[in-house]
């Protein structure tokens, strides 16, 4: 199974629900996308869909599993892909949802740069 993208984009606060398959079964939550203006990156927020928090806080940078520490959860995995081939790290305010894209799979997936 491929890893899915998760449509996001640069509006400040976005609030959203998702369903994705991770490990052959489909899973809903909800989730938040904010971006912290003193220390300049994207956090999300991970809910399940009666928003009780599953993960609150994770920095959105790319090259790393954002899920790897929570794969006990057995929610997945998700990653912050840079499509443009320039490195920069993370996303910043205006490029989320167009020079970086939020991918989200199984628990053993890890994407391969376009």
């Amino acid at each position: 199974m491929s890893l899915q993208t998760i449509p996001v984009n640069s509006a400040p606060g976005q609030v959203f629900g998702v369903s994705v398959t991770i490990n052959g079964l489909v899973q809903s939550f909800n989730c938040t996308v904010t971006f912290n203006e003193v220390a300049q990156y994207w956090v999300l927020n991970i809910y399940q869909t009666n928003n009780v928090p599953i993960i609150l806080g994770l920095p959105m940078v790319t090259g790393l599993n954002l899920l790897r520490q929570y794969q006990y959860l057995g929610i997945g995995s998700i990653y912050v892909l840079n499509v443009t081939g320039v490195p920069i790290d993370s996303p910043n305010a205006s490029d989320l949802g167009v020079d970086f894209q939020l991918l989200w799979g199984d628990n053993t997936q890890v994407p391969v740069a376009a």
